[in-house]
């Protein structure tokens, strides 16, 4: 059969079969038309190039082409070579940029779908048979604002604001083939900047501008698409290893969120970010905030992280941080955001605009080549009822480009963004926003000096799968990275411990090496090469064969070195001091060691870091003061104690008597207040005299007294002092010229609640008090002598 083909260089008669396809039609079009490639023509069923043809695998028959029939052809511009340059030259390089643009596998897949909504036929309205449709019952466009409004869907899908946008140029339908030829692209991301490159005659900004290439005005108002629909989290475990670290360390956290982009059937051409793992870069411990460095350091970590996700498959997707404040009642948080203070602070919009600038969305239907982002946020916080809840969200287009202009600066105002000055470097235009008065009209306002983030704001949904089937299924998880403030770090000796009983199974050998954290920290070792990296990458990817990739795994080369490695070196060697998993604890040492986590120089008799184990007391001694304890009147107590030792004075005369009663008094207490003080934090059992020495300081005093005494003065590691600067007992009182002279120690029963505890705790001490603020000293010091450890003994009716 012929099929006559008419372009701008005239007339052409190509001779196909019945069979072939459209692909093999342009193939022998090509030379005809002096085409670079095949792909490179545009074939249209008419002239004005609104019906394209672009399905190259399906046959000419049905695509329903006969013989004799005439189809119209023309040379992509972007392959078309260009003898001079035109007017239209600075419109037509955004173009071809965006023509050799790589797409989202996810966006390619939502391109070959039509979008139309099926809807069933309506009982009252239709009246023609099952097989015919009206007006009622026709399938609708994806962005139709009454389906919208049906279905309480706020923001359309990008891929449904696209068709909306096409449908303008008519184009309709399945839009993955190429780009019509002389074809305006019809997205372009807003810029408020001054234009770099201005046609007039003038000096380049800052020392000249003209009306071309000064920014108009920004009028900012909702953004009615959004570039990611929904936030799906694998499994809970990925939330629940932040909500881990916070209930240890009462510290918030930051995390960057790693998976890949899906359709989501929730919205029309939706797309949902499916979230794998939470890779935890490096930052301080706040527990107000996050303090993450934005440089190359954080740079040089998201590279590692990024190579391990690509070998699986995977992408940077988002960012996650914890928002969380204990309420007063046992596990319950307080709800900081709603809808009378913030749901977003102004810095975190910054931070938002920032990360999405750097990871921007590919987009052949957009001049420059890009459009937007899908990187997400996601925040856990608590909500009103007292639980936890997460919030995702993207910031819109606008917002990147306000942050690209350098335009907005977050305020003290968690709601309000605030918009800078113009400068002689920096050219701020008028910005305004839009809003509904008391009187229900629509008002337009100026932004300056500051205007609400929820104009900046495009949020999303979350939620988890009903039938989880994470990625990343080991069952024991690897030490995760950066958690050297509650003692998990990641060494060889760890790594060793974790794999080694898996060595000889491949079946478990691939539930092992199912681990994002495990894979970053083995993949920035270097030892492994790209075989192995890619054969472990495939063990992730592939559930259903794991076994026999870990089998394939096993035989390489550079995994039988790693193992070597491993199997022969001595735990002491791949561990260094202060290195172990799950505390600060090192192996005895002849001499003085640094703990590899704060540095600290501690002795060589140390079995665990002084600083890094005090700072972990003073955490806990602080949450258990705030949520762990009821609380009572300070000065109540205060003259409740006073008036006991007066009581103990005049039943007895001899103060040294009285200094005994007071001492069995705070024994009894003591005992007691050590099993509380286990009972209700997360303290563990003391391995040493030091460790023990700050859990009482730091714990105990700050969890009954809300005092921290000083740990310090030691004799052989078995004699300290307790310094107290801030003695509560001793408020309001003066002791009088008998009680100095006689020898009274006012607040004795404290010796008496050490010592006590100190047995609980298997230690029998001798405490007694050296220096007193009362006394006329400069401090109250309680000074403790460990005699010797207590067995642990059990009754004999006891099993």
């Amino acid at each position: 059969m012929i099929i006559r083909v008419r372009s701008p260089e005239g007339m052409h008669r190509v001779e196909v079969g019945l069979n072939d396809t459209l692909g093999l039609v342009l193939e022998k079009l090509a030379p005809l038309m002096r085409a670079p490639a095949a792909d490179a023509i545009v074939l249209t069923r008419d002239a004005n190039g609104q019906e394209i043809l672009a399905e190259f695998e399906r046959s000419i028959v049905s695509l329903g082409l006969k013989h004799g029939d005439m189809v119209f052809a023309n040379v992509a511009a972007s392959a078309r070579p260009s003898a001079e340059p035109t007017s239209e030259g600075t419109a037509q390089a955004p173009r071809e940029s965006a023509m050799r643009v790589q797409q989202d596998a996810v966006d390619c897949e939502l391109e070959r779908d039509s979008g139309l909504i099926s809807r069933p036929r309506d009982t009252k309205m239709c009246k023609h048979g099952a097989r015919a449709m009206c007006e009622y019952c026709l399938p609708i466009e994806p962005y139709d604002s009454a389906y919208l409004e049906e279905h309480n869907i706020k923001h359309m899908s990008f891929q449904a604001y696209l068709r909306k946008v096409l449908a303008d140029h008519k184009i309709r339908g399945d839009i993955s083939g190429a780009v019509p030829a002389n074809f305006a692209l019809p997205l372009e991301e807003p810029e408020y900047g001054v234009r770099s490159k201005c046609p007039g005659a003038h000096a380049p900004w800052p020392a000249g501008i003209c009306s071309k290439c000064q920014p108009s005005a920004v009028t900012l108002q909702r953004q009615p698409f959004r570039m990611v629909d929904n936030v799906e989290f694998a499994s809970r475990s990925v939330v629940d290893s932040l909500l881990e670290f916070w209930r240890s360390s009462r510290c918030q956290r930051f995390g960057l969120m790693y998976g890949r982009y899906e359709v989501s059937r929730d919205v029309p051409l939706g797309v949902k970010a499916v979230v794998e793992a939470v890779y935890e870069p490096s930052q301080g411990c706040e527990e107000d905030g996050v303090r993450v460095n934005l440089g190359p350091e954080l740079d040089a970590e998201i590279a590692r992280a990024d190579a391990a996700a690509a070998a699986c498959g995977m992408q940077l997707v988002g960012m996650v941080f914890t928002d969380l404040t204990p309420a007063a009642e046992p596990g319950k948080v307080l709800c900081r955001r709603h809808a009378d203070s913030y749901f977003m602070t102004s810095l975190e919009c910054r931070l938002a605009a920032y990360m999405q600038e750097q990871r921007p969305s590919a987009c052949r239907w957009a001049r420059g080549g890009r459009f937007g982002s899908k990187f997400v946020t996601c925040c856990v916080s608590g909500d009103a009822d007292g639980g936890i809840d997460i919030t995702a969200w993207q910031v819109s287009n606008s917002a990147q480009a306000m942050h690209r202009a350098d335009l907005v600066v977050p305020s003290s105002v968690p709601s309000k963004m605030c918009v800078q000055e113009s400068t002689a470097t920096r050219y701020v235009p008028d910005v305004f926003y839009r809003y509904i008065n008391e009187y229900k009209l629509a008002v337009t306002a100026n932004a300056k000096p500051a205007f609400p983030i929820e104009y900046l704001l495009v949020t999303l949904t979350h939620g988890f799968p009903l039938e989880p089937h994470p990625a990343f299924r080991a069952s024991e998880p690897f030490a995760i990275e950066n958690r050297e403030h509650v003692h998990a770090t990641q060494t060889l000796g760890v790594l060793k411990r974790h794999i080694v009983g898996a060595l000889d199974s491949p079946e478990r050998l691939a539930v092992v090496l199912a681990d994002f954290h495990l894979l970053v920290y083995m993949f920035g070792l270097n030892l492994l090469g790209v075989d192995e990296v890619a054969m472990i990458g495939r063990i992730v990817r592939e559930p259903m064969e794991a076994a026999q990739r870990a089998e394939e795994l096993m035989a390489m080369s550079g995994w039988q070195t790693l193992v070597l490695m491993l199997r022969e070196a001595a735990d002491s060697e791949l561990d260094p001091h202060g290195s172990v998993a799950t505390s600060s604890s090192a192996p005895a040492a002849s001499g003085p060691w640094a703990c590899r986590h704060c540095t600290f120089v501690n002795e060589g008799s140390a079995t665990s870091c002084e600083m890094s184990m005090a700072k972990q007391y003073k955490a806990i001694g602080d949450e258990a003061w705030k949520n762990s304890v009821e609380k009572v009147n300070a000065e109540l107590f205060i003259f409740t104690y006073g008036s006991l030792v007066v009581q103990l004075l005049r039943d007895h005369e001899d103060c040294t008597s009285v200094n005994q009663q007071l001492d069995k008094l705070g024994y009894n207490i003591g005992v007691r207040l050590a099993d509380d003080m286990f009972a209700r934090t997360t303290l563990d059992r003391c391995p040493d005299v030091r460790s023990t020495a700050d859990a009482v300081a730091k714990v105990g005093f700050r969890m009954f007294l809300n005092t921290t005494p000083t740990v310090g003065l030691w004799t052989n590691d078995n004699e300290f002092s307790l310094l107290i600067e801030d003695n509560p007992l001793n408020d309001f009182c003066e002791l009088p010229p008998r009680a100095l002279r006689d020898g009274l120690w006012y607040s004795n029963v404290l010796c008496g609640v050490v010592r006590g505890a100190l047995e609980m705790m298997h230690m029998q001490a001798r405490v007694w008090f050296v220096r007193d603020v009362l006394r006329g000293d400069d401090t109250s010091e309680i000074r403790v002598r460990v005699e010797r450890m207590l067995d642990e003994e059990v009754p004999a009716a006891d099993e």
